[in-house]
């Protein structure tokens, strides 16, 4: 019986498509926030700010932001007008059913939005304060 030829594949091809895998299982959050009456109204994200699904051990850590700066830098934003920008996480784990939104940092006024419900999309729209 002839047997089959065994076909080569390029390593780095292998490696694109993985990446690719992975950006499709990533989780893209947009924000919506408002500074309410604070004087001087700057914004900024902890590169530690991550995602925690509900009942799992693991996380999916943050990726990129759009529209917002990294700590330590800060981002100063218009007085009492809403801010939008975009968070990109890690994919979550496929059989998580909601997921917090944690920035997790070493002083007050770290975001954190509770309960949110997954999608199927994993594009989601969130108010913080």
């Amino acid at each position: 019986m002839p047997s089959q030829p065994l076909t080569e594949v390029n390593p780095d091809l292998l490696d694109l498509a993985k990446e690719y895998a992975n950006l499709e299982r990533q989780v893209i959050i947009h924000c919506r926030f408002h500074p309410g009456l604070m004087p001087l109204p700057f914004i900024r994200i902890w590169p530690s700010t991550y995602l925690k699904p509900k009942g799992s051990e693991e996380s999916a850590k943050l990726l990129q932001a759009f529209n917002i700066s990294f700590y330590p830098e800060w981002q100063r934003i218009e007085f009492n007008r809403y801010h939008f920008f975009t968070l990109v996480f890690e994919g979550l784990p496929k059989d998580c059913t909601s997921f917090d939104l944690i920035e997790e940092i070493p002083e007050p006024g770290g975001f954190f939005f509770p309960n949110i419900k997954r999608n199927e999309s994993d594009i989601y729209q969130v108010d913080l304060k």
